[in-house]
């Protein structure tokens, strides 16, 4: 449970995560995997390609969680942005 406190208390405004390096590559390192995987189904011999309906919900599920994990990391690894603190 602490964990999934951790994960939403990192989006407030001045905290974010440790090792803010190594979570901007995994960002930037996502987007690349993003871009090889959407490629790769090009590459491959005619009898082995998806189908383009099938090639088309893979690229968007892996969209949307690259987006997701983008988002997220853009945030949490930044003290400068996020969600203000209630005031009280």
């Amino acid at each position: 449970m602490d964990k999934i406190v951790l994960i939403i208390d990192v989006l407030y405004k001045g905290k974010s995560l440790d090792n803010k390096a190594a979570w901007k590559n995994a960002q930037l390192l996502t987007g690349f995997f993003l871009i090889i995987v959407q490629l790769a189904n090009e590459f491959l011999p005619e009898g082995a390609k998806i189908s383009t309906i099938d090639s088309h919900t893979i690229a968007n599920g892996l969209t949307t969680i690259g987006l997701t994990f983008g988002s997220y990391v853009t945030v949490a690894s930044s003290e400068h942005i996020g969600i203000s603190p209630k005031s009280k």
